[in-house]
This record gives C-alpha cells, sequence and structure tokens, in this order.
C-alpha cells in the first residue's frame, strides 16, 4: 500500500481508499482507452470529476505495472505549466486491459 512514510494522514488515506483501488484504476485505465492522443493528469481528474491525490496514484500504479506510459509529449495545464500525457501502453488491449481490471496491491502476480 503506498503512502507518505512519513505521514499518519497518508497512511490512513490508504487504508480507507484500499477497497477501491481496482475500481477507480479500472476508470482510469477506461478513459485512457477512449482518448488515443492521451490525456494530463489534469485531464484525467476533470474527465472523472476525481481528485489529483485519489486519481494520480492509480495512474502510478498502471505505469508500474507497464500498462500506461509517457507518450513523450505535454499540453499545458490551466496554470500554464506543461503537464505529460500519458497513454495506453501499445501492447495488445485485450491483455493490458485483462491486467489493468483483475491486478490489485497484494495479489500474487499473474503468471506469464
Amino acid at each position: 500500500m503506498k503512502h507518505v512514510g512519513h505521514s499518519v494522514t497518508s497512511y490512513d488515506a490508504a487504508v480507507e481508499i484500499e477497497p477501491d483501488t481496482n475500481r477507480l484504476r479500472a476508470m482510469v485505465y477506461a478513459l485512457l482507452m477512449q482518448y488515443s492522443r492521451g490525456l494530463t493528469d489534469h485531464e484525467m481528474q476533470a474527465h472523472l470529476n476525481m481528485i489529483g491525490s485519489t486519481q494520480r496514484p492509480r495512474r502510478v500504479e498502471l505505469c508500474d505495472k507497464g500498462l500506461v506510459v509517457d507518450s513523450g509529449r505535454q499540453r499545458p495545464t490551466p496554470s500554464g505549466r506543461m503537464a505529460v500525457v500519458w497513454v495506453i501502453h501499445p501492447v495488445p488491449l485485450a491483455k493490458a486491459y485483462e491486467k489493468a481490471i483483475l491486478w490489485a496491491p497484494g495479489r500474487p502476480e499473474d503468471p506469464e
């Protein structure tokens, strides 16, 4: 369970959200599947009506599994700062979708 190590509130939040992480991760992945040109974190948050501290860790988990990658492109945020555009990794979508939906932290890895 990922959290900021020195923060009690971060740990408490991680424990509280754990039962919902599969569903939230699947929402982030399904959204990115709809946008072949990718989305920034801010754009994902707006589309999903999800705060950054919920969306961003789900995107990071998908990146850690190799399912979502940096597109190499950037777009400006509303504040004018440049942000990474994230895309689905170019692997067969059916396998990637299966991993995104079925993978849960703490579960044994899928046999390859």
